[in-house]
């Protein structure tokens, strides 16, 4: 901290993780405005899987652009995954190069923290929107970097990929899940309730063989 503030005495511009996270949380705010105008916003529901098993599933709506085309949850709940935990550097390295090759061994402690300090999604499709679904899509929000913060694991989560085909995934802190339609074109978010995690669930029933 001292020298942050001796950096900034002397005229040098530096952005500290604090300064990121404030930034994001102003942009996730102007970019979702609080109050609903009809005609003008729309509100979309989608749901909240906490991480925590004793905690229910958590019912959300996020407030659009009537018009907004394209799927807007992943920068919605972007500011969800701002810090929850320090990053494991060496298990992000060991990772990162089992993916890139010795690309990976580029990858900084900077980089890191600026992940964790703006918040990152993930986004994994349950269900991909095609003609056989009414051109519905149901997606998981996660945060990219959840494992490496070191976060609890999301057995709910686990077992809803399971349910859509999905053997083996593993998630890990709180996730969302919500619903996109595909067509008629442009590409938008629509309704994804509480009571659509349901076993009954028509999507659900016919998930794993989409």
């Amino acid at each position: 901290e001292e020298k942050e503030a001796w950096l900034r005495a002397h005229g040098v511009e530096i952005e500290s993780a604090e300064d990121r996270k404030k930034k994001a949380e102003a942009a996730a705010a102007a970019a979702h405005p609080l109050d609903h105008v009809e005609g003008v916003t729309r509100r979309v529901k989608y749901v909240r899987i906490p991480a925590d098993d004793s905690e229910p599933f958590e019912q959300l709506e996020v407030i659009l652009a009537h018009d907004a085309a394209g799927d807007q949850l992943p920068s919605a709940v972007q500011h969800r995954f701002i810090g929850g935990g320090a990053i494991n550097e060496r298990m992000a390295r060991e990772q990162a190069i089992r993916q890139l090759g010795e690309n990976g061994m580029a990858l900084t402690g900077a980089a890191l923290e600026n992940a964790s300090a703006q918040g990152s999604t993930e986004t994994f499709a349950l269900v991909r929107a095609s003609s056989t679904n009414g051109h519905t899509g149901v997606y998981l929000y996660l945060d990219e970097v959840g494992m490496l913060k070191g976060l609890a694991p999301n057995a709910r989560a686990v077992g809803l990929a399971r349910d859509c085909g999905f053997d083996g995934v593993q998630f890990y802190g709180d996730m969302f899940v919500g619903r996109i339609q595909a067509e008629p074109s442009p590409m938008c978010n629509v309704d994804f309730a509480v009571k659509d995690l349901s076993v009954g669930s028509d999507w659900l029933r016919s998930a794993a063989a989409e």
